[in-house]
């Protein structure tokens, strides 16, 4: 999806939700990945939030073992965020048992090399004009009522993208109580 559509924001609310925490045993694990990741520094904050620290001086090739070993005893759902590339977080998908990879990215061919369901990759589009003037209601009400049509030609102006809204949304009440207007 576009930057600013919400990947990381649904990712991690997919992290919270009750029947996911259900079904990994709460054993949820949120990766902030980047444009140029140091592979095995993700491996190791990997194998410290799996319980299995690596030795001083543990290979990759050990850590990753370490890994795949802790994946298999008991399910894990690993969310690796913002991959640029599929060669970053590829020694990261050892996944065993009833353990799963969830891959957050702005690139579609990433994401496309990643699926492994029929219907592809999820993408996440931008909000229609209403969604977006319901989001704004949501994190401003009271500034929405009084100020709906202005509300509207701001929720136009910013194109759907929910990141952008939100933090309008807030920079609005912020205004709001220094007396500015819409």
């Amino acid at each position: 999806g576009w930057p600013g559509a919400g990947k990381s924001t649904f990712v991690a609310a997919l992290c919270w939700d009750e029947e996911i925490l259900e079904s990994f045993l709460g054993r949820v694990f949120f990766l902030p990945v980047g444009r140029s990741p140091e592979v095995r520094r993700l491996s190791e904050d990997l194998s410290t939030l799996l319980g299995v620290p690596a030795p001083p001086g543990a290979s990759l090739g050990a850590l990753q073992g370490r890994i795949a070993n802790a994946l298999s005893q008991s399910p894990v759902l690993i969310v690796l965020d913002d991959v640029w590339e599929e060669r970053d977080v590829a020694p990261l998908l050892l996944t065993g048992g009833n353990s799963a990879t969830l891959v957050a990215t702005r690139r579609l061919d990433v994401a496309t090399r990643f699926t492994t369901v029929a219907e592809g990759p999820l993408r996440l589009g931008l909000l229609s004009g209403e969604d977006s003037l319901r989001l704004l209601r949501f994190r401003a009400p009271s500034i929405v009522a009084e100020n709906n049509d202005a509300c509207e030609e701001l929720a136009r102006a910013l194109d759907g993208l929910p990141l952008a809204l939100r933090v309008t949304a807030d920079l609005l009440q912020v205004e709001a109580e220094a007396g500015f207007d819409v």
